[in-house]
């Protein structure tokens, strides 16, 4: 299905992102891009054990 929006393919109700066939939680698209980036932020460095 053709779109007009960059990146990778989406599920219909926009929660996923589909790459190589597997489906992956897709960023709200709703949080504020300082928010969101602030959020991964603090995720990696959980995931880091920071």
């Amino acid at each position: 299905m053709p779109s007009e929006r960059s990146g990778p393919e989406r599920t219909d109700d926009g929660r996923y992102v589909v790459v190589r066939g597997r489906r992956w939680r897709a960023t709200d698209p709703d949080i504020p891009e300082a928010d969101a980036a602030a959020l991964r932020s603090h995720l990696m460095a959980r995931k880091s054990g920071a």
